[in-house]
C-alpha cells in the first residue's frame, strides 16, 4: 500500500500493526486501545499520540521522540533506537526498554511497573522517576558512574539492580 500517513484518524479501538509498512506519520492519532507494533518503521515521532493502553514495540525503528505520549498501559520497547527524548511520558505499566538509546534524561517519567533497562544508553538523570516494580539495569551509562545499587534501591525500589 502507498499510505504514508494515518491522516485525521484519532482513535484505534484495537491493536495497530505498522511493521513493514511505509507509513511515516501517525497524523492526528491520539489513542490506541491495544498494542502498537512499529518495529523497524520509518516513523520519527508519535505525533499527537498521548495514550496506548497496550504494548508499544518500536525497536530498531527510526523513532526520535515520543513528545506527547503520557501513558503506556503495558511495556514500551525502544531498544536500539536513536530516540533522544521521552517527552511528557509519565507512566509505563510494564517494562521500559531504552537499551542503547540516545535519551539522556527520563524527564517527567514517574513510574515503571516492570523492568527498567537503560544499559548502554546515554541516560544521565532519572528525572522525576519515583518507582520501578521490576529489575533495574543501568550498566554502562553515565548514571552508573554516580549511582550505587543501594542508592537506586532507596530511590526507586526495584528487585534486582545492575550497575
Amino acid at each position: 500500500t502507498s499510505i504514508k500517513s494515518l491522516g485525521n484518524l484519532k482513535y484505534v479501538g484495537d491493536y495497530l500493526n505498522l511493521e513493514g509498512s511505509i507509513v511515516k506519520s501517525l497524523g492526528d492519532l491520539q489513542y490506541i486501545e491495544g498494542n502498537f507494533y512499529g518495529r523497524g518503521t520509518k516513523i520519527k515521532d508519535l505525533g499527537q499520540v498521548i495514550q496506548v493502553n497496550g504494548f508499544i514495540d518500536l525497536r530498531k525503528s527510526s523513532i526520535q521522540t515520543i513528545e506527547n505520549l503520557i501513558n503506556v498501559g503495558d511495556g514500551l520497547d525502544l531498544y536500539r533506537t536513536n530516540i533522544s527524548s521521552i517527552g511528557k511520558l509519565q507512566r509505563v505499566e510494564g517494562s521500559l526498554d531504552l537499551h542503547g538509546a540516545e535519551v539522556e534524561d527520563l524527564n517527567d517519567l514517574e513510574y515503571v511497573g516492570g523492568f527498567l533497562d537503560i544499559r548502554n544508553s546515554k541516560v544521565k538523570s532519572l528525572g522525576k522517576l519515583k518507582s520501578v516494580g521490576g529489575d533495574i539495569d543501568i550498566a554502562n551509562t553515565p548514571l552508573s558512574k554516580k549511582m550505587t545499587k543501594n542508592k537506586l534501591r532507596s530511590l526507586l525500589g526495584g528487585k534486582n539492580i545492575y550497575v
